[in-house]
């Protein structure tokens, strides 16, 4: 099978999750007030068990190399991404100061979690998926120091660490250490058998949260409306993504 057949293999999966998340929203089986109480468990509970099962164990982030460049080169490309696409949305007047921020991060800021993991786990090993995700640790640092905190203008009285330490950031903090330590070889089979259900469990569900999600944005919603932005919003990801393929190849 091809490159092109892999990626398209990984890829329908995930557009099919969410739209059963979408279609359960609509039918009624998935309701908003569900939503908040399921959010907690994926965020606090399932992802990191699905960080730690692809992390303990990793030889890769037994490297030095792998613990710091992967996090910085995380932070860099978000912290260009945000200020390519801030400066190009004044230039193509995409509206004023406040929707400029808001395309900025919304442009800017690529998907680096239930997207990408899923079609990485399948077309690479399981030690490039530990990598991917210590990279999302300066992913969230960026986001959340830059993006929340100065392009959205947040107004959110915790200060900007609580925002980054959150329970997946946590969760490889503590998971890293514990590699370097070699836990896997002290821990029994049925607490790593206990571990990878719980975090199989995360992209599915965090998938068809969104799914519903689309769905309440969706009530109401022209899609012909300024379709202008996103259109820009396209073009300049795929422009940043080729730049940034051609520099680092």
């Amino acid at each position: 099978m091809d490159t092109t057949s892999l990626i398209f293999t990984a890829i329908m999966p995930i557009f099919l999750i969410i739209g059963a998340g979408f279609f359960c929203r609509r039918i009624g089986w998935l309701n908003e007030e569900a939503d908040r109480s399921l959010m907690a468990v994926v965020v606090n509970l399932l992802y990191p068990t699905f960080i730690f099962s692809y992390i303990i164990g990793n030889e890769a982030l037994r490297q030095p190399s792998n613990l710091l460049l992967p996090p910085l080169v995380g932070f860099t490309s978000i912290v260009a991404g945000f200020g390519v696409t801030m400066l190009l949305a004044r230039r193509l007047k995409i509206g004023n100061q406040k929707e400029c921020r808001t395309f900025a991060f919304t442009t800017g800021l690529y998907n680096y979690g239930y997207f990408p993991v899923p079609i990485i786990a399948l077309l690479f090993s399981r030690e490039t998926t530990g990598v991917l995700l210590v990279h999302n640790v300066g992913v969230e640092i960026a986001m959340w120091s830059l993006g929340v905190g100065f392009i959205l203008s947040a107004n959110d009285p915790k200060p900007i660490w609580r925002r980054v330490l959150s329970a997946p950031v946590i969760s490889i903090l503590i998971a890293v250490p514990l590699n370097l330590l070699r836990v896997d070889t002290y821990l029994p089979n049925f607490a790593f058998e206990a571990i990878d259900l719980l975090g199989h469990s995360a992209i599915p569900l965090g998938l068809l949260l969104i799914g519903a999600t689309f769905a309440d944005l969706a009530r109401g919603v022209k899609l012909t409306e300024r379709i202008h932005i996103p259109g820009f919003a396209v073009l300049l990801r795929m422009g940043i993504t080729r730049s940034l393929s051609s520099f680092w190849r």
